[in-house]
């Protein structure tokens, strides 16, 4: 079995997959991030530099932002 049949639910559809590592320092590195995993992360530590950007209130409030003036 390979790895991309492990990660394919049996219905066929694709899942969404987060992958993070947590070092010894406490520090967490993190790949392919969903939304709901990186609201998770931000509530463990609001601060985040890191994090605090790609939460979901983040980006939307980004995208307003650099919305044109009618």
């Amino acid at each position: 079995m390979t790895d991309t049949e492990l990660k394919q639910p049996p219905d066929g559809k694709r899942a969404l997959v987060s992958e993070i590592l947590i070092l010894p320092d406490g520090r967490v590195l993190g790949h392919s991030l969903t939304r709901a995993f990186t609201q998770l992360l931000s509530e463990l530590n609001p601060d985040d530099p890191q994090i605090r950007p790609r939460t979901p209130e983040a980006v939307a409030s980004d995208t307003t932002a650099q919305e044109p003036a009618a």
